[in-house]
């Protein structure tokens, strides 16, 4: 593994098991750094498992005619409105090093100025924290 990588296509796939139209990378950089060892791709589905949800309920597995790949397929139903992971669609993960993260030193604090809808806002969430009270905020 000497190949440089771009430290987006990093952050992007670590922790992260996806389709290849889930990347906005190259498939051509992809494969480069597959080859070189920073990205791993496994089948969708391995023995009725689905490597991208974890489903092992066979009623939640269906067979289908694949035209990618001219045979039956197995795919999930649990996770397709993610999108159909089937045995002969690939998930591709990040296996190169693990990207260095920048510790802030006071990560929840902002000094920016709030609305007057959003100070009201802010205080009756505050109040309904301490009263443990059930507070909706409607908000964008």
């Amino acid at each position: 593994m000497s190949a440089e990588f771009p430290p987006e296509l990093q952050t992007f796939l670590t922790g992260r098991k996806l389709l290849q139209n889930e990347i906005p990378f190259p498939q051509k950089l992809i494969t480069l750094h597959e080859k070189n060892g920073y990205i791993s791709s496994t089948p969708g589905i391995t023995t009725q498992k689905c490597e991208r949800c974890g489903n092992t309920a066979t009623n939640l597995f269906a067979k289908f005619p694949c035209a990618k790949c001219q045979k039956e397929c197995t795919y999930c139903r649990n996770c397709i409105m993610m999108g159909r992971v089937s045995t002969c669609t690939p998930l591709y993960q990040w296996t190169g090093p693990a990207p260095t993260i920048r510790i802030e030193e006071s990560p929840l604090q902002w000094d920016g100025t709030l609305s007057p809808g959003q100070q009201t806002a802010s205080e009756k969430v505050k109040t309904a924290i301490q009263t443990k009270s059930d507070l909706l905020v409607w908000a964008v």
